[in-house]
């Protein structure tokens, strides 16, 4: 099925974050030393970023021990007084290393900008959107941001009518449809994703799975085991007897027939039967 959609990141320059120019601003403010000790790492549920590869950890490790942190740690400071780490988790474990490893103070102090002035949910999506500005992410990683981001939208943003796929898409820069798309795949298991973010497995091979139903899937995973690869997938998939729908519809009705189509797609009992014979003056054919 062929949809035509508006590309909606030329609305509006790629900000990444709502919040994050007043992040980058906030560098610039003085800051204060404080001990490494002292710092709490963001919970797992916020911060869901696979670490450094040792390679990369041992690089970063180097460049701070030849001249320092050069740029400070950005802190929450929480109601309850914890000091919540939202961007630098990797400089402050190789502050920890080099400590552990030389003895020098030097590695037990971070120069640190603290923020109090926002909420929870400001300080969960400034470490969504620093990892998404400052690093390379993995399929899954940019799969579970924007997901992450969509979930915490609201449906219609008050007075101006754009839906929460748009306003997910103009905040991180990228299409509606890749919106769509991500929020889809950050469902599949962690077996499927690992998949994935090792190139086994293709984005569009991913998307193909997230229109199984939930028992199909598991008896396709099943079934594959250590052999799941794009090519498997798609040697599974079109065994089905399938056929291919194109056709145009209103912009405004894109994410309706969409969810339409999910309905149905994913809940058997409501198609006709594979057997029956396709109706070829359905307008959905032409």
């Amino acid at each position: 099925m062929s949809l035509k959609k508006k590309d909606l990141s030329s609305q509006s320059p790629s900000s990444a974050a709502a919040l994050l120019p007043s992040l980058m601003a906030s560098m610039a403010v003085p800051h204060i030393e404080l001990p490494v000790a002292s710092l709490t790492p963001a919970p797992a549920d916020w911060n869901f970023f696979s670490p450094l590869p040792d390679g990369k950890f041992l690089e970063l490790c180097d460049s701070i021990s030849q001249h320092g942190l050069i740029h400070p740690l950005f802190i929450w400071e929480a109601p309850n007084g914890e000091k919540i780490i939202l961007s630098g988790h990797n400089r402050v474990r190789a502050l920890q290393s080099l400590y552990d490893a030389t003895g020098d103070a030097k590695f037990n102090i971070a120069p640190c900008v603290i923020r109090r002035d926002i909420s929870e949910a400001e300080a969960r999506s400034l470490i969504i959107d620093a990892n998404w500005v400052g690093r390379v992410l993995s399929p899954s990683e940019k799969a579970r941001c924007v997901a992450r981001r969509y979930a915490e939208t609201g449906r219609l943003e008050r007075g101006t009518g754009i839906r929460a796929y748009d306003k997910v898409a103009i905040h991180f820069g990228i299409k509606a449809t890749q919106v769509y798309n991500y929020i889809k795949i950050a469902s599949l298991p962690d077996e499927v994703l690992k998949k994935v973010d090792s190139g086994a497995i293709s984005l569009k091979a991913a998307a193909m799975l997230t229109k199984l139903t939930e028992p199909r899937l598991e008896g396709l995973l099943e079934t594959l085991g250590e052999n799941l690869s794009t090519e498997s997938i798609k040697n599974t998939l079109n065994e089905d007897n399938v056929e291919t729908l194109k056709f145009t519809v209103p912009y405004y009705l894109v994410e309706s027939v969409k969810a339409a189509v999910d309905v149905v797609l994913n809940q058997p009992h409501l198609a006709p039967q594979r057997d029956a014979a396709p109706n070829r003056a359905s307008p959905c054919s032409r």
